[in-house]
């Protein structure tokens, strides 16, 4: 995990790049389902000195577990920050390596019980497909634009249990809802 340091003034911007420290692994979970591996970090901004308990005892926490399914292409960050840190806001980054002309770019939205809302943006130039895998198995999935009641229904070809395939044209952002 690497987090960048945003210490913002009146008179200008600093960015600093930091490692937190890291102090354990530990599986937390390992089942058939899945695994989950709960990394801990903690953070002292270079220069504070504390009082309690030591003077370099740390500020803010941080809990991330990792989460990795079987038979799935997927990986879940879970991750809960205890940020205490004054004048300070903290931005964090997964740096990917990546080699293609495209990409597609989740935009997480919201939850509408019963109901997920999925949307993204796709760079492509041509029409293609998304795969979208879900963590149940939908009961209708329709194509919206947040406007409509409902739009037009995704066909149940398109769903395989839990895993939709959904015709997405180039350059667009491509909205779906879906129900449970």
């Amino acid at each position: 995990m690497t987090a960048a340091v945003d210490t913002s003034s009146a008179t200008g911007t600093s960015v600093v790049v930091f490692n937190p420290t890291f102090r354990k692994a530990e599986v937390v979970e390992s089942g058939p389902a899945r695994a989950v591996v709960r990394l801990t970090r903690d953070y002292l901004k270079p220069g504070t000195k504390k009082d309690f308990p030591t003077e370099n005892f740390p500020s803010s926490f941080f809990t991330q577990d990792v989460v990795l399914y079987d038979g799935i292409d997927r990986v879940d960050f879970v991750s809960q920050v205890d940020w205490w840190e004054e004048h300070t806001m903290l931005k964090v980054a997964f740096p990917v390596s990546v080699a293609d002309s495209s990409a597609s770019y989740e935009i997480p939205l919201a939850e509408d019980p019963p109901a997920w809302i999925v949307r993204w943006y796709d760079t492509g130039t041509g029409n293609g497909t998304a795969t979208v895998t879900l963590p149940f198995t939908p009961k209708r999935v329709l194509r919206t634009n947040f406007l409509e009641e409902d739009g037009e229904p995704i066909p149940a070809s398109a769903i395989d249990k839990n895993v939709l395939t959904v015709p997405t044209p180039g350059r667009a952002v491509v909205t779906i809802k879906v129900e449970r």
